[in-house]
């Protein structure tokens, strides 16, 4: 039971942030989002414009023999992007809760953290015109800070 303590805490800030942030954004044009999925849009927040969002990743992975496996969750999955210097440059901070499991042979192991703090840019190279798609650049990097069981102990660029 550990690893709920921080679920619900977690999804009613969550959703606060989500109803705030909301309306406010709604008069500045389309809710451009990076969370929850795998690829990044090319969109930056624009000058001034703070939005916080989050996301929730489950994977479950079940050896051949059907016996045992091991699943993730990772809720919260916070990302802060800022928006500065005119409407192509934002500022990006992240910082995941993760709990991570495996089970076999009716034993099972359960190991709750923080992954290591994601620090980034984004820049907007090109809008989309006719048949030219967006274009944008990710310099990012994690600094060592997670909890020992999900920590790379070493600073990686991206």
């Amino acid at each position: 039971m550990m690893r709920r303590r921080w679920i619900l805490p977690a999804l009613g800030v969550g959703s606060l942030f989500a109803m705030t942030a909301g309306s406010a954004h709604a008069q500045r044009g389309p809710l451009v989002a990076d969370r929850p999925d795998f690829t990044e849009a090319a969109a930056t927040v624009g000058r001034g414009v703070v939005q916080l969002e989050f996301g929730y990743t489950y994977e479950y992975d079940r050896p051949e023999g059907g016996r045992g496996g091991v699943w993730t969750h990772s809720l919260g999955e916070p990302l802060l992007r800022i928006g500065v210097l005119g409407d192509r440059l934002e500022l990006r901070l992240g910082l995941s809760p993760v709990s991570v499991g495996a089970g076999a042979d009716g034993r099972s192991f359960t190991e709750t953290g923080m992954e290591d703090l994601y620090l980034g840019t984004k820049l907007l190279l090109a809008e989309q015109e006719g048949l030219r798609p967006a274009l944008a650049i990710l310099p990012q990097v994690t600094v060592p800070t997670g909890s020992d069981a999900f920590t790379s102990d070493r600073t990686l660029p991206g």
